[in-house]
């Protein structure tokens, strides 16, 4: 039987752009999706206090960036046939992030890190998570 993960998303949006990133191969064994754009994110890990606090450690080894405030959005999954090629079922956490400090530069697991508007990334190649994130959970972004 297959374990459920849980997945932490980081949609900062400024300017009306989604700040992303090209996922940069690691090393790491079995990682998916290297050279697509993603935005910040990762596994919740077991030392991780809460979402809240995963999100904040993860946005910060990818970007460098500190967040001040954020706020959760709609959480969703894959199971069964939805799953994406390379994943086992995992709930996924995306969080709004409305404010942070710090310098960006690319860190961890993302490289490229640019604002792009949402026409210019569903001309590229994303994560399933991404393009679902794109394709049905934008509007309550607001």
């Amino acid at each position: 039987m297959d374990r459920f993960i849980g997945i932490v998303l980081c949609i900062y949006i400024k300017n009306n752009r989604i700040l992303v990133g090209k996922r940069r191969d690691t090393g790491k064994k079995n990682k998916p999706y290297i050279g697509f754009w993603d935005v910040p994110g990762g596994k919740i890990e077991y030392n991780d206090k809460d979402i809240e606090s995963a999100v904040k450690r993860e946005f910060k080894e990818e970007t460098g960036l500190l967040i001040k405030r954020c706020e959760p959005l709609r959480y969703f999954m894959f199971l069964g046939a939805d799953i994406p090629p390379f994943l086992q079922p995992a709930f996924f956490f995306p969080y709004r992030i409305e404010e942070v400090e710090g310098n960006l530069r690319a860190e961890s697991d993302l490289e490229e890190l640019s604002f792009k508007s949402v026409n210019e990334l569903k001309k590229l190649e994303t994560t399933p998570w991404l393009r679902r994130i794109l394709e049905s959970e934008l509007p309550s972004f607001g």
